[in-house]
């Protein structure tokens, strides 16, 4: 068991370990260079799905920012960098429930997309947060069959805790604790790449930081849920 998985037992309310967790706070689990760009960042749920700096671009590294949102460290993608695992077995599939923290950004130039999904090469699923809808601000969550979305403004450049829920019967994604959209398809994402700070495609760069993502590949309860969302709102001070 790796010594970095949380007491799941937080908030009295007992949680599954994450099946994929990136912390870009904590530095134990960030390989960079003498100008704090990132070319590794460990999986702390000790299922060794380690993101790494790859193709297309090598040289596109991330920033490693420290004393951040909140006093974390966290990961600055810059608008044309990202990172993504190359392992095998991934199994992202419904149900699952994918928990950012990241800062919302604008939409000049297109959608902004702090999450994407890959099977051998084919579109999978992003997640965009948020992306251009009809001059609005709508925030965005696909997976093949199931699309969540919702229009929220007057929030660029805050730091939100996103959560997507794929389940056997709908999605949904919350923001900051609360459901903001619904939809009664079902998705299924059984990707062999996940991409941060991009989409499937490469072409949708998030030009803001993002401080951790977690992803689980269950079904959690809705206790469980809040108490996750509790947990990193308080971590990184989301309203």
């Amino acid at each position: 068991m790796s010594n970095f998985v949380i007491n799941p037992y937080s908030y009295g309310v007992a949680s599954p370990d994450p099946y994929i967790w990136w912390d870009f706070s904590d530095i134990s689990t960030i390989t960079k260079d003498g100008s704090n760009l990132v070319s590794q960042v460990d999986d702390k749920s000790g299922n060794d799905f380690h993101l790494t700096v790859g193709a297309p671009d090598a040289t596109a590294k991330p920033l490693w920012v420290s004393s951040g949102q909140n006093g974390n460290n966290d990961l600055d993608f810059d608008g044309d960098k990202f990172m993504a695992t190359y392992m095998a077995g991934l199994l992202v599939a419904t149900p699952s429930t994918i928990f950012i923290v990241c800062e919302a950004s604008d939409n000049a130039g297109g959608d902004r997309s702090p999450l994407g999904f890959k099977k051998a090469g084919a579109y999978q699923g992003d997640f965009y947060a948020p992306r251009t809808a009809e001059g609005a601000n709508q925030f965005y969550f696909a997976q093949i069959g199931a699309a969540s979305a919702f229009t929220e403004t007057g929030i660029i450049d805050t730091w939100r805790v996103w959560t997507s829920i794929s389940t056997s019967g709908a999605s949904s994604l919350r923001m900051d604790g609360v459901e903001k959209a619904t939809n009664t398809a079902t998705g299924s994402s059984t990707p062999d790449q996940v991409i941060i700070g991009t989409n499937h495609l490469f072409n949708s760069y998030l030009d803001r930081s993002i401080g951790e993502i977690r992803i689980y590949n269950e079904e959690l309860t809705t206790d469980q849920i809040e108490t996750i969302e509790a947990t990193l709102k308080t971590k990184w001070g989301t309203p």
